[in-house]
């Protein structure tokens, strides 16, 4: 690092700022290193539980969260949780970032009111997978008039809704 601080005119082609960006952050990570390696002795070798706000969670990104998903992949993750809502063309309407865990219904149920109350669009429908469908996004559909495309989560309600032409679209 220091080295790269000295000499990078005569031994690299970075720019003064791009060996400036590397020098800082393998400063970033050197001073990372020694609170990484006790808390991997911690939990590893001596087998303590440490606080999830005592954890070094991401070495990259301050504002990491601990987010239990329930997955039958692993039941915890390191995150934020993004919800983008885009258009069939692909154009993004809205999004947001989330510290913490937020399901997706009501990621859903947030990216209506954002869309309709706070951006005035005139949205005519809406679609999703199974994970954004539920009563309450049924019930705020239905009272703002939007054709509801969300895709139900009961297999049965599932078939039935792809009767409908519109649906499958």
């Amino acid at each position: 690092m220091n080295l790269l601080r000295e000499e990078w005119s005569s031994s690299t082609d970075l720019s003064e700022a791009e060996a400036k960006l590397v020098a800082d952050r393998l400063a970033k990570m050197l001073m990372l290193l020694p609170v990484a390696m006790k808390q991997a002795h911690s939990r590893m070798i001596a087998g303590e539980q440490i606080s999830n706000d005592d954890k070094l969670l991401s070495v990259y990104h301050e504002s990491v969260n601990v987010i239990n998903r329930g997955k039958a992949s692993g039941n915890v993750e390191f995150e934020n949780a993004l919800f983008i809502a885009e258009q069939s063309d692909g154009l993004i309407l809205d999004w947001k970032l989330y510290e913490g865990n937020v399901t997706d219904p009501s990621g859903t149920k947030d990216s209506i009111r954002r869309l309709v109350d706070e951006c005035e669009y005139d949205v005519g429908s809406l679609t999703g997978d199974r994970g954004c469908q539920s009563k309450t996004n049924d019930k705020e559909l239905i009272n703002r008039g939007i054709y509801n495309a969300l895709a139900p989560r009961n297999p049965l309600e599932f078939a039935e809704r792809m009767m409908d032409e519109r649906f499958k679209l």
